[in-house]
């Protein structure tokens, strides 16, 4: 794993952020951003790419990364049971 002077900067890197929304000229307050990495950081994509690279090897359903994004997909009739049980799988490993 990661250890030392990188992992620090990595935990850094990751912590104590902050963001707000802009809708035409306004700004919403900003607020702390607890999970998740920076959008558009080129660290940001590699550390969710290395984060969940495991996650696709444990579905059933269809799956793409993109970035900071991923999407599953299934036919709603026939898979819509694989769909939910892969939801629920996701879930779990985002609670650990």
């Amino acid at each position: 794993g990661v250890q030392g002077s990188l992992r620090r900067w990595i935990r850094d890197f990751l912590s104590s952020r902050k963001s707000c929304v802009k809708v035409s000229d306004s700004f919403s307050s900003f607020l702390d951003v607890l999970s998740g990495v920076p959008q558009g950081s080129v660290l940001g994509r590699k550390l969710f790419t290395t984060y969940t690279a495991d996650i696709p090897t444990a579905l059933s359903c269809a799956c793409a990364l993109y970035v900071e994004d991923m999407k599953l997909y299934a036919d709603p009739i026939e898979d819509h049971r694989l769909l939910q049980r892969d939801l629920k799988y996701i879930y779990s490993w985002s609670s650990l």
